[in-house]
This record gives C-alpha cells, structure tokens and sequence, in this order.
C-alpha cells in the first residue's frame, strides 16, 4: 500500500462498496505526481483500459529517482535508509 490506506476504504462497508462501483476515491495530497499518475492510471473503471503489467513497470513512478542496487536484510523489519551516490560523493 503506498499511502497506508486502501483508495476506496470508508466509514462504512455500504459507502466503501458505492465508492468502488461509482469509482470514486480520493489521491492523497502527500503523494507525488507519479504515485498519483499511477493510481490513476490503475484504478481505471474498465479493465481494458488498464495498463499491462510491462507498462506498469515502465511507468514513471518506477523508474525514476535512486533506484539502489541491492537491499539490506533489515529491510525485512525496518525502513531502509538510502544514500545517495550522487551526495556521498561530494
């Protein structure tokens, strides 16, 4: 979940299941544009219209930004904590 709660969840299971047959939902504010282009892009209404799978990992929110070679195990339990090339080389 990449803002901590599902885009259609409300008070009440009734308004949670209109929400989701009328499509409506709300792009949180602390999300980047890319995160939001790809909520949008994947809660499209008809499926056709949603990407494949390779174009969702061509998206942008994917394949931009430090992009780390590999991950440490604590990742498992913590939040990783990255440094950037760019800024440990200065």
């Amino acid at each position: 979940m990449l803002v901590g709660q599902p885009p259609f969840e409300t008070a009440t299971l009734k308004e949670t299941y209109a929400r989701i047959v009328s499509n409506k939902y709300a792009l949180p504010s602390l999300a980047s544009e890319p995160a939001r282009s790809l909520i949008r892009v994947l809660l499209q209404p008809k499926p056709e219209d949603r990407p494949k799978l390779d174009e969702i990992c061509k998206h942008e929110f994917f394949t931009s930004g430090y992009m780390p070679e590999k991950l440490s195990p604590s990742c498992c339990y913590t939040m990783p904590k990255f440094v950037s090339p760019v800024l440990s080389s200065r």
